[in-house]
């Protein structure tokens, strides 16, 4: 699984949360290294034919969605954290590809 595939299965789950709670959320994460996923709000997505996160952003991730409908909010995502006790930033991923 390629990391823009983990950042589609975050962005699904807070779009489930949005629409279940319509609250704001807070991203934390453990093992950020290059932190795609801290900044997962800056990508456009299609979920599901639901567009949601930056539209205006000159990426947009388009997974292949199987399973049950998504039935997800946009997520406002008003703080976000994130610590790797080895980090790997996103130039040192480019010389090893």
């Amino acid at each position: 699984m390629h990391q823009s595939d983990h950042v589609c299965i975050v962005e699904a789950g807070l779009m489930t949360i949005a629409k279940r709670t319509e609250l704001p959320t807070s991203n934390f994460e453990i093992g950020s290294s290059a932190a795609l996923n801290l900044i997962l709000d800056r990508y456009a997505y299609e979920l599901d034919s639901i567009r949601c996160g930056n539209l205006d952003s000159s990426l947009t991730l388009v997974p292949s969605w199987t399973g049950a409908s998504l039935n997800g909010a946009c997520p406002e995502i008003i703080d976000r954290r994130g610590c790797d006790v080895s980090p790997i930033g996103a130039p040192v991923l480019r010389i090893r590809l």
